[in-house]
């Protein structure tokens, strides 16, 4: 996990972002088996949006896990869908 900070200087003016009360930007880059597995999936079953919406839940990829459900629930009409992607984090 890492936490992502940027320190701003215009002329004397400097700030911090994210300032708080933001939370913090954090992210954590994915293994080299959690890639493989990705791209497999998505080679593999590219049409399969529930599997690839589970594996990019897993690995922490939220935005993508919504797309895929997103996906899921338009071709689907899986109620599922949407209670999937209420569950991730935002």
């Amino acid at each position: 996990m890492y936490r992502w900070q940027v320190s701003v200087k215009r002329g004397a003016e400097s700030f911090v972002m994210p300032a708080p009360p933001a939370p913090p930007a954090i992210f954590r880059i994915i293994s080299q088996r959690e890639r493989d597995e990705l791209v497999r999936a998505r080679a593999e079953a590219g049409d399969d949006h529930l599997l690839l919406a589970l594996l990019y839940a897993r690995a922490g990829i939220v935005d993508e896990a919504r797309r895929e459900l997103h996906a899921y629930e338009r071709s689907s009409r899986d109620p599922l869908a949407g209670r999937l992607r209420g569950q991730l984090p935002t």
